[in-house]
């Protein structure tokens, strides 16, 4: 219980007094990472020998943190990289009509390929990358006798760096890998080097990255992400349920007023100190009454004589004081900042796991429809991104040489109206013929 002013007293219960929330971005987002234990000064000097990612080579450990205070971001990037995937590489004739519209070749050479270097996970885990920074890290390593591809690994993006270029050279020459970059600036001496891949000699090195961005104007090393310009509406959308939580702890909402006549203890015989005393315990019974529940909570105590109609109160009156969680304004905000960041990403509010209830509909072929559009327009460049550097490993090892890699849609098949020669009708003739 807690005395306000004379005759105003306030109950606080279940709360947490010294619970705050915090949320760090904008001048000191810098100086935080979630991802680990990356700190910075703000004195440290990076890229003596490589080129650093943004001012204080932690952009990565920056938007990993964003994404980390995000209830849907992570589904979105998964959503992305699910489409962008597919249902993985395929073989297909080079053909103008789009891959989706074509039946995989079926080939023994590639399918053992395939196999063999694991392309399907190598994919999977390289569209979580792409869709992630537009960037694309493999570290590849040749055969010493057959000059074959022996392994190929997914680098994570922020383990690269390209490494720093003379005044003369025009392409980047190599790159340094290290698991400390962006927490700290790894002396030379314990980065590895890698040479670049040189697409005229591809068997040059026998340990090479191969390096893709989706190239935006001004990024001339990196990746980087279109979705990242939704960074200052992630962090509305984030503050929403943090501002909740910081009500329940703190004991943000009046859910009951208590109103007691200021003469409900005169009692003609009582004195001073037994009228404190009855006062203490009609008030501590209150709370005890009121104050069970888990949620934070207030209980408002006020005194007066009169009623608001100007009848004398005889006596205590309990009246509960309606606060609608779910404030419009919060929700309708909260909202507007999803819709914002859905586009952002280049996907389809119904195809990004936050849409509920009636925005879904109840049409198979809507939903189909739309998954269909994000796989034909909306991952072009992260398809194409992964594409070109398997036709890179494809050219190494002389794998159908007649014949593309593309990735196979997912069609999803909706009974009584998906036409039976479409691709996604179980009895097409061309999911027979399927690899």
């Amino acid at each position: 219980m807690e005395k306000l002013s004379e005759g105003l007293y306030v109950h606080k219960y279940n709360h947490q007094t010294n619970a705050s929330v915090a949320i760090s971005f904008g001048k000191e987002g810098d100086k935080v990472a979630d991802m680990a234990d990356a700190t910075d000064s703000g004195s440290r000097k990076v890229g003596k020998y490589y080129i650093p990612r943004g001012d204080k080579d932690n952009k990565l450990l920056l938007i990993h943190k964003l994404l980390d205070e995000s209830p849907n971001k992570w589904q979105f990037l998964e959503t992305k990289a699910n489409f962008t995937f597919g249902k993985g590489p395929a073989l297909f004739e080079e053909h103008e009509d789009a891959l989706s519209l074509q039946k995989p070749i079926k080939s023994k050479d590639f399918s053992d390929w395939v196999k063999r270097l694991r392309i399907k996970n190598l994919t999977l885990k390289t569209a979580n990358q792409v869709v992630y920074s537009y960037e694309l890290n493999w570290l590849v390593s040749l055969d010493a006798i057959t000059k074959k591809v022996a392994s190929v690994k997914v680098l994570d993006n922020n383990d690269v760096r390209v490494a720093k270029l003379n005044e003369k050279d025009t392409e980047i020459k190599g790159f340094f890998v290290h698991s400390g970059f962006g927490y700290k600036t790894p002396a030379e001496k314990d980065a590895v080097f890698y040479p670049a891949f040189d697409p005229d000699e591809p068997t040059k090195y026998g340990d090479f990255i191969i390096h893709e961005i989706i190239t935006l104007p001004g990024q001339k090393f990196y990746g980087l992400a279109s979705w990242w310009g939704t960074s200052r509406w992630a962090e509305v959308a984030n503050k929403v349920p943090s501002f909740y939580e910081a009500a329940f702890k703190n004991g943000y909402f009046i859910t009951h007023q208590v109103s007691i006549p200021t003469d409900y203890w005169d009692k003609p015989d009582w004195d001073e100190k037994k009228r404190a005393e009855e006062k203490k315990k009609t008030l501590d019974g209150i709370e005890d009454a009121l104050g069970g529940v888990e949620e934070a909570n207030k209980i408002l105590f006020t005194f007066s004589k009169l009623n608001t109609d100007g009848r004398s109160v005889s006596g205590i009156e309990i009246k509960p004081v309606e606060f609608n969680i779910k404030d419009d304004a919060f929700i309708k905000m909260f909202d507007k900042a999803n819709d914002v960041q859905i586009g952002g990403h280049g996907l389809v509010g119904k195809l990004a796991g936050v849409d509920s209830g009636s925005k879904m509909g109840t049409s198979g072929m809507e939903i189909n429809s739309l998954a269909n559009y994000v796989q034909n327009f909306l991952v072009v460049q992260q398809r194409e991104l992964i594409l070109t550097a398997l036709d890179y490993l494809k050219e190494i090892d002389e794998i159908e040489p007649d014949y593309v890699i593309g990735f196979k849609n997912i069609m999803g098949y909706v009974p009584d109206s998906t036409a039976k020669n479409d691709p996604a009708h179980p009895n097409n003739q061309v999911n027979d013929n399927a690899n």
